[in-house]
């Protein structure tokens, strides 16, 4: 009886928590865009260009929240290891 109890368990496990446990995507807020694009003479200069536009729309993501938060300084260091 343990066994059958075990299994409708697992079953359900299978049937109802499979989807509901996993995370949606997180929203950008209005007018922001999910992508940021670079332009340069080399592969490089574009990326760099990249990261620089990519830290200017962060900036403004962090301006946009209420109250601003201006306590954390973002360098394009910071946006190429940790958000591109």
């Amino acid at each position: 009886m343990r066994i059958l109890g075990i299994v409708g368990l697992i079953l359900m496990g299978f049937f109802y928590g499979a989807n509901s446990a996993l995370p949606k995507d997180g929203e950008l807020p209005k007018g922001l865009r999910p992508d940021v694009l670079g332009a340069g003479d080399d592969v490089n200069a574009a990326k760099a260009s990249a990261v620089r536009e990519a830290a200017k729309e962060v900036e403004k993501i962090m301006k946009a929240h209420h109250p601003p938060l201006t306590s954390f300084v973002l360098t394009e260091d910071y946006v190429s290891k940790n958000v591109v």
